[in-house]
């Protein structure tokens, strides 16, 4: 789904419970790409990230190639799924995970290849790891995890008005025609 379909998806909820129910009618990989973009907008919006950081990238839409080298990233998908850069110039690494059944956590085992990639192959280029998640239940063994922050489903239930409006400016500003922005 590209990002101006998951602009438009995301546009008509206004609740977590209205974007839940918009995300079962779509594929597995619908689905990712959605929240990946639902995570890019929340990083972008959120007061305590937005303060932070400087921008935020889709990995496979809109990294650019300078910062993929300069990161050592593969071109193929190996679980970093967003690169973020802080208004100091460090990097964060992020996967965002979306779950249909927020009972089940995740695993240290299914977040392994991140942090591999994330610390080892690309080691000392990103000074944080960030896993976003849909679980109502922390990561299984997160102190394996090194340097890793979780943001998992009570903060998607907490979303109060102020960035849901926010992220709407922001999903309204992508729609419109790069002639109109102006």
């Amino acid at each position: 789904m590209v990002k101006a379909n998951a602009d438009r998806l995301i546009a008509k909820c206004n609740s977590w419970e209205d974007f839940s129910k918009a995300m079962a009618k779509l594929t597995k990989d619908q689905k990712g790409n959605v929240f990946e973009r639902l995570t890019q907008l929340y990083l972008l919006t959120k007061p305590e990230y937005r303060t932070t950081l400087k921008r935020v990238w889709m990995r496979n839409i809109d990294l650019p190639r300078t910062i993929r080298n300069k990161l050592r990233l593969p071109t193929t998908d190996e679980g970093i799924d967003l690169v973020a850069e802080t208004r100091t110039g460090e990097f964060w690494a992020i996967q965002s995970k979306y779950r249909t059944d927020s009972s089940k956590p995740l695993t240290y085992k299914e977040l392994s290849t991140f942090t591999n990639l994330t610390f080892n192959t690309c080691a000392g280029k990103f000074s944080q790891a960030v896993v976003v998640h849909t679980s109502d239940k922390p990561v299984k063994k997160r102190r394996l995890l090194g340097n890793t922050t979780e943001i998992g489903l009570q903060r998607w239930l907490e979303m109060t008005p102020e960035p849901s409006t926010l992220i709407l400016a922001l999903v309204a500003l992508a729609l419109l025609p790069l002639s109109r922005r102006r």
